[in-house]
């Protein structure tokens, strides 16, 4: 699973970019972004358990 700490820069830089396939990519969890290509699904899982992830877009 790859998981980057990301900076406040990094995080606006992101949330605009205008490619909506990009975005369908990545899920962001407070300051971390996680690629959802590279992540396990029961990790997702339990994610969506406990609430704590968003999609941003």
């Amino acid at each position: 699973m790859s998981i980057k700490v990301l900076s406040t820069d990094e995080m606006a830089f992101i949330k605009n970019l205008p490619n909506k396939e990009l975005e369908d990519k990545i899920i962001l969890i407070g300051n971390e972004i996680v690629n959802l290509y590279s992540t396990q699904s029961c990790y997702l899982e339990e994610l969506k358990r406990r609430k704590c992830y968003n999609r941003n877009y």
